[in-house]
């Protein structure tokens, strides 16, 4: 009793809560397209739909995303668990990547134009 009320959660203290906010369409359609991590070879399309962002991977289920900031997003995955993803832009600020980030990985796509 003692590990699990006490000395656990004094070691993890809980995570605190994101506030979810809510973006205009036309920022969220600027992250609308295909990425690919060159390496691994995966591909994902990012989606938009009713005001809300998705990821789509080939053997992995669509997974909504939640902005809590104008460029950093959390949604949760069956399959993989909690996810972040961090959209970034070049020099003539357009959307060149993103970096998501799945418990200590990091795995940055790269958009496709």
């Amino acid at each position: 009793v003692m590990m699990t009320e006490y000395i656990i959660p004094a070691l993890f203290p809980p995570a605190l809560p994101n506030q979810v906010i809510t973006l205009d369409q036309s920022i969220l359609q600027d992250y609308v397209g295909e990425y690919e991590h060159k390496w691994w070879n995966i591909k994902l399309s990012v989606k938009s739909k009713d005001k809300n962002i998705f990821i789509l991977s080939r053997g992995f289920e669509k997974t909504e995303l939640f902005p809590i900031s104008k460029t950093e997003f959390r949604g949760y995955s069956k399959g993989i668990g909690e996810i972040e993803v961090d959209f970034s832009k070049d020099d003539n600020d357009r959307i060149d990547h993103l970096t998501m980030r799945i418990g200590f990985t990091h795995l940055n796509f790269k958009k496709l134009q």
